[in-house]
């Protein structure tokens, strides 16, 4: 399919879905989506540490699962086992579990934590975004990565676990290179300076028949209307926006929908993902440090 025509295709798509989104994110102010991710390090996301007992055993949890679901796990090496955290408000009570990440869109059942640690997440994601208190639905990625003595060159044993990126249950958020692209593709006439710029705007990613790329194209927002120009974005960075909102979209199926199947196929071929953008652009330190920032939030 020539170029012009998936852009074509896609622009009408994403008119279509902006169309019907609420003015929640159309009058999305600078503070809104400076909460997105008001905390950083180092240019990216704080996240949440556990204790080295926790993390021991939550890596063996989830190691555990990942062996029961026939994923090889190869011994005393370097691993990684990455996961969702779910926090929800039932009652007078806000438990929290973990699904464990298995092969593509593949996702765990929910399973316990290993301890009571439900208030310290709740707390760690309300302080990053004051928003979510509201929220009765909340989700969190988990990582664990694992040095085992047969990991050169360390000749340590290790496990780090940590929960970053809280999130509402429609949202993925981005960082780095893709949220500068996503950023970018929705600047339009928009000014930086020296201050927080947030900009909004709207993505589509497609899947095609006759090819194994996945375009991904954006707009800006103005005044709440799209504007006309559109950016496609490099394919590198559109293949992951384009997985990362594919499994926004079914973690939100999981976790929304009673007894939902655990797993789920991955798109078929044509399938449209459209997503609306609040993108922060920090700028305080353009000018000393000669550093920018970038997040953003899609929210499918």
């Amino acid at each position: 399919m020539p170029i012009h025509h998936r852009i074509l295709f896609v622009v009408a798509s994403l008119a279509l879905a902006c169309s019907c989104r609420t003015t929640k994110t159309q009058e999305a102010t600078t503070s809104e989506a400076k909460s997105i991710e008001a905390k950083t390090s180092d240019g990216g996301p704080a996240a949440l540490r556990f204790t080295n007992d926790d993390e021991q055993a939550l890596y063996l949890q989830m190691m555990n699962v990942e062996t029961n679901a026939g994923i090889k796990v190869a011994k005393d090496q370097l691993h990684t086992s990455r996961g969702l955290v779910e926090c929800r408000r039932v009652g007078s009570l806000s438990p929290c579990t973990i699904r464990v990440r298995l092969t593509g869109l593949e996702i765990s059942a929910t399973q316990p934590l290993v301890k009571n640690v439900s208030p310290s997440l709740w707390a760690y994601a309300e302080e990053l975004r004051p928003e979510l208190k509201a929220e009765k639905l909340v989700l969190m990625s988990l990582l664990c990565d694992y040095i085992g003595k047969k990991s050169p060159p360390y000749n340590i044993t290790s496990v780090r676990c940590e929960v970053s990126l809280p999130r509402m249950a429609d949202e993925m958020i981005f960082l780095g290179k893709a949220a500068e692209e996503l950023s970018e593709g929705i600047r339009g006439e928009a000014a930086y300076g020296p201050k927080l710029v947030t900009l909004t705007g709207a993505v589509s990613c497609q899947w095609l028949k006759i090819s194994p790329r996945t375009p991904c194209i954006v707009r800006a927002q103005a005044g709440g209307v799209l504007q006309e120009k559109i950016t496609e974005m490099s394919p590198g960075v559109a293949a992951e926006v384009a997985r990362s909102l594919s499994q926004a979209e079914a973690d939100h199926a999981r976790v929304t929908t009673p007894l939902a199947s655990s797993s789920k196929s991955p798109p078929e071929a044509n399938q449209n993902i459209v997503a609306a953008l609040t993108c922060l652009v920090d700028n305080t330190k353009s000018e000393t440090e000669g550093k920018r920032t970038y997040v953003c939030r899609a929210k499918i």
